[in-house]
């Protein structure tokens, strides 16, 4: 119901923010500041708590927090007397955005003033509801009572354990079947969210490499139902829904569009429905018409509501309307940044298509984006860039800092090695192979742990001395 509510929500959100800096304001608002060690540092000098926002901006609920709590007079006054308020975007800083994805979006974390965490929170919070929870920080605070959080982010791990990765995949795999919805297709009950591809890819290698007929027909199942999340009119697919698949939330990101082409090349491939290929062709309509910049690269994500919908409107009547009535009443914003990581994962997923279709248009689609990348962001010593300034991003209105960090995150160290190596495997030249092995030299100099193994999600510059570093999960897993 939570999640139901934010898709009514239809005010529309006019926060300007000049990039890199805090949002610009009328009137008493929140000063927010970058993750960054002179932040911490200037906690424990103060003896202030920090309060973390953590979001992404295509998210509703991000939005809603921003309009409705964070403008809220007395939020502003509590929060900038007693806490030092930070903002991280977690598409854009993603060692941070890892470390609270289990939080979703917005995560809150308050950090007593030494960086310890104290108390995490998912999802929006009202200000009826917010306020007194920084009123009990606060007098902890005063009191000397502030304990830590147990549920805080693990640090990377002191010692690895030998473990049979047979073993490990097998547990992994029962957890997934268990989970899945027989009755609907893929996974959870009322809220389904497609951002990665790894549950349901797993389901067609198992299928074609091992001859497993329910993972086929699961992978198949959440397939077409899949189908039921392209948007008609402009193309594309809509990230996440509820009440089953029945309720599209209309946001479309790029990463939901990686999995979506990937999925339908899979589905296509396996069964050779033309629904699967012209979904293909739907998603990659939307990319090329909406989120692929003038160099090839692709845009992160496009909002689900429209800037001038009539009072009393909810965002699934707008998404009803034609083109030229969608128009009438404005364009949902775009974020204009461009991650390494997630283009990607888009060019990933056009090597599936060409391996599926054989159209070399998204061979060369994949291509164009890839050059873009090595030329404007590989450094000389192999490494990329996770993100850099455009154009387009500087005349975005944004609800969330964006500082550029010249440093490499394992994120899209891992992801730009995958996507490397699968344009070597479909067309043989050489160029993607010298620079995958350029960048998996770097990888190992900057971020792993020679002594332990693994890699690190960032390098230790930028992150405060208080904040144990982390080898996470999925990332390494890529890696």
């Amino acid at each position: 119901w939570v999640v139901f509510t934010l898709l009514l929500c239809t005010s529309p959100f006019a926060a300007a923010a000049k990039r890199g800096e805090a949002p610009q304001q009328p009137g008493p608002h929140i000063v927010w500041n970058k993750w960054a060690p002179e932040t911490f540092e200037r906690a424990k000098r103060e003896n202030k708590m920090l309060l973390i926002n953590v979001g992404i901006e295509v998210c509703f609920a991000c939005h809603w927090m921003e309009e409705l709590t964070y403008r809220d007079p007395q939020v502003i006054a509590r929060v900038m007397e007693n806490f030092i308020p930070v903002q991280v975007d977690a598409d854009n800083q993603p060692d941070i955005g890892e470390r609270y994805s289990d939080w979703a979006w917005p995560a809150t974390i308050f950090m007593a003033p030494d960086g310890t965490q104290v108390l995490a929170l998912r999802g929006n919070r009202r200000p009826p509801d917010f306020m007194p929870i920084l009123n009990q920080l606060i007098t902890q605070h005063a009191k000397g009572e502030l304990q830590p959080d147990t549920l805080a982010p693990y640090a990377a791990s002191p010692e690895p354990e030998k473990t049979d990765l047979t073993e490990i995949r097998n547990r992994i795999r029962m957890q997934l079947d268990e989970d899945f919805d027989d009755k609907q297709g893929g996974w959870g009950d009322d809220l389904k969210e497609i951002e990665g591809s790894g549950n349901i890819i797993q389901l067609f290698h198992r299928a074609q490499a091992e001859g497993d007929q329910q993972a086929k027909k699961r992978a198949v199942q959440t397939s077409y139902a899949m189908l039921t999340r392209i948007d008609p009119v402009w193309g594309g697919f809509y990230a996440a829904g509820i009440e089953g698949w029945a309720v599209p939330i209309p946001e479309k990101r790029a990463g939901a569009q990686a999995t979506a082409l990937e999925v339908f090349a899979y589905a296509y491939h396996l069964t050779k429905d033309p629904r699967f290929l012209a979904a293909a062709k739907e998603v990659d309509r939307y990319l090329r018409n909406w989120l692929q910049a003038p160099d090839g690269t692709f845009y992160t994500s496009q909002e689900g509501e429209a800037p001038n919908l009539p009072k009393g409107w909810t965002t699934l009547q707008y998404f009803s309307l034609s083109d030229a009535k969608r128009r009438r009443y404005g364009v949902p914003p775009i974020d204009h940044a461009v991650y390494t990581d997630l283009n990607a994962r888009v060019v990933v997923a056009y090597t599936h298509l060409y391996e599926a279709t054989g159209d070399e248009t998204f061979l060369r689609t994949a291509e164009q984006c890839m050059r873009t990348l090595i030329k404007e962001r590989q450094q000389a010593e192999g490494w990329v860039l996770h993100s850099k300034d455009n154009a387009a991003l500087k005349q975005d209105e944004r609800i969330h800092l964006k500082p550029i960090q010249a440093r490499p995150y394992l994120r899209s160290q891992a992801h730009f090695g995958v996507a490397l190596l699968a344009l070597y495997r479909v067309s043989g030249q050489q160029e993607w192979f010298t620079a995958a092995q350029q960048l998996a030299t770097a990888l190992i100099a900057n971020l792993e742990d020679n002594k332990l193994g693994g890699f690190y999600s960032s390098a230790p510059e930028g992150i405060a001395s208080t904040i144990p570093r982390r080898k996470p999960l999925q990332d390494n897993g890529v890696a």
